[in-house]
């Protein structure tokens, strides 16, 4: 993929999990199979009641023709609707690919996915600030171009203001691998992979698909004390995860692959950029790994 929305939409269409998740694998040109060419453009492109019974009936037809065989998706040109297709105002005899690049290119795609955005790494917030959304869509462009998108947010000053810090809480993922990366550690998979599924996220199996919760989804009394124990767990000198991130295992003289500097250590896991606090400085790193991860605001992002 270059990198641009309509690029990723026809990777997912490309999967035959996809199919096969919303439909029998088999899309006939007498059966046009309205269900996944209705989650493709409210789930995943839209949003919710933005596309008319209509709309969804022309992309289905424009979707024909893809089977799943033998867990291979293939395509089967007789079962392909060949009469013109209007989507949009705009009529052709449109196939997969022009429904991803037609759909890719409406400005409520780019709305929303300026919207998903800066939900994902600035702030959980249902109606993100304008100052955000105009120039982040405006990036985005008719080709929606994500690693623009990206950029613009990453070096933004207003990434790194109060607006951002500390306004999402992170999944289990986020929060594991996060701790993991800052330690430069490489920690056992299989038992990773439990932990998460207990704290509500099963890599293999969103719950729907829109994806996972988010926000404070993530911090019920119920999963609080579990996303605790996970980083107990992780930073433990033995257990599940072997020891391979202790901290003083992983911080000790001679250990070549951990950070030795504390203030580098701070800025790797501490909630907010900015110097360490004096009180800190003379806490051994091991010490203060702990006790920066086991602070509740480690929580966020």
């Amino acid at each position: 993929s270059r990198g641009s929305l309509a690029d990723l939409v026809r990777l997912v269409l490309d999967d035959p999990a996809t199919h096969l998740a919303f439909g029998q694998g088999a899309n006939r040109r007498a059966r046009p199979n309205t269900l996944l060419a209705r989650v493709l453009l409210e789930d995943w492109l839209f949003g919710p009641d933005r596309a008319d019974d209509a709309t969804v009936g022309e992309a289905a037809r424009a979707l024909t023709g893809w089977f799943v065989i033998r867990n291979r998706l293939r395509f089967i040109d007789r079962e392909f609707d060949l009469r013109p297709k209007t989507l949009w105002g705009q009529t052709g005899p449109w196939n997969r690919d022009d429904l991803a690049r037609l759909a890719t290119r409406r400005p409520e795609t780019r709305l929303r996915l300026a919207r998903a955005l800066y939900r994902t790494f600035v702030a959980e917030e249902p109606d993100p600030p304008a100052e955000w959304l105009a120039p982040l869509a405006e990036r985005l462009g008719p080709e929606g171009r994500l690693p623009d998108a990206l950029d613009l947010i990453f070096r933004s000053r207003l990434f790194l203001s109060p607006q951002a810090i500390g306004r999402r809480v992170k999944s289990p993922v986020e929060l594991a691998i996060g701790l993991v990366r800052a330690l430069g550690g490489l920690i056992p998979t299989e038992p990773l992979a439990g932990d998460l599924g207990r704290l509500g996220q099963n890599l293999a199996a969103p719950p729907t698909p829109r994806g996972w919760p988010a926000g404070t989804d993530w911090i019920t009394n119920q999963i609080w004390p579990l996303r605790r124990e996970l980083i107990e767990a992780l930073l433990a000198p033995d257990g599940r995860y072997k020891g391979r991130l202790d901290p003083a295992r992983r911080l000790a003289n001679g250990e070549p692959a951990a950070p030795r500097d504390a203030d580098q250590l701070f800025a790797l896991l501490a909630p907010a950029p900015g110097p360490m606090p004096p009180r800190l400085k003379e806490v051994p790193l091991p010490d203060l790994v702990r006790r920066l991860v086991r602070d509740p605001v480690h929580q966020l992002a």
